[in-house]
């Protein structure tokens, strides 16, 4: 089985082993998202993948609005595995390629402009390309392809794991991205070292 690197992934080997515990309801449990405390969320992600049919449409508002907590509902919409999660995820993902501006047009760093020279990464943007491939569907591909090539670095990145783990980017074509380094933002070298170590944890 493939593995792919990607925020998703990251945060589920870091967070604790928990079972779903006892919430009044899905309320209650979206709610518990956006607690300080780590093992209150987890458990709280648990129970809304288990509850999908309440849980999802807030979920997807919690996400599209970037709401506190909103990381830990992407990870229940992906662990939920509804049918609904895919297209949503496509659909967002379409439209944060890149960091933008209040106007919609694309966030330019560098000497001379408003934003200076430090690229602030895209986080969002990321997590959305990462979850597409964590939900393993073939239908994000033609989408993850435009966010490898017009995405901001964090995106590109995550898009080339998901790529990769629905079986439309090989180990071998990362090799050779990495040894002409053809996208250096990307880091690719992590993206392959990442998959390394994903194959055997």
């Amino acid at each position: 089985k493939r593995a792919a690197v990607s925020v998703a992934t990251a945060f589920a080997l870091t967070s604790p082993m928990v079972v779903a515990g006892e919430h009044a309801n899905v309320r209650s449990a979206i709610e518990a998202l956006s607690s300080s405390t780590a093992s209150s969320q987890w458990d709280a992600v648990e129970y809304l993948a288990q509850h999908p049919r309440e849980s999802v449409p807030s979920l997807m508002e919690m996400v599209k609005n970037q709401e506190k907590g909103w990381i830990y509902g992407s990870a229940a919409l992906v662990k939920s595995k509804d049918e609904r999660v895919v297209p949503f995820y496509i659909e967002i993902l379409r439209n944060n390629y890149y960091a933008k501006e209040t106007d919609g047009t694309r966030k330019q760093y560098g000497l001379g402009t408003k934003n200076g020279c430090m690229v602030m990464p895209h986080i969002y943007g990321g997590v959305l390309a990462s979850s597409l491939g964590e939900l393993g569907d073939p239908r994000a591909v033609p989408t993850l392809k435009e966010a490898a090539t017009q995405g901001d670095s964090e995106v590109r990145k995550n898009a080339y794991g998901a790529l990769y783990k629905l079986g439309a980017l090989s180990l071998d074509e990362l090799f050779d991205m990495a040894k002409r380094d053809s996208d250096r933002q990307a880091n690719v070298p992590g993206i392959i070292q990442g998959i390394g170590w994903a194959s055997i944890h």
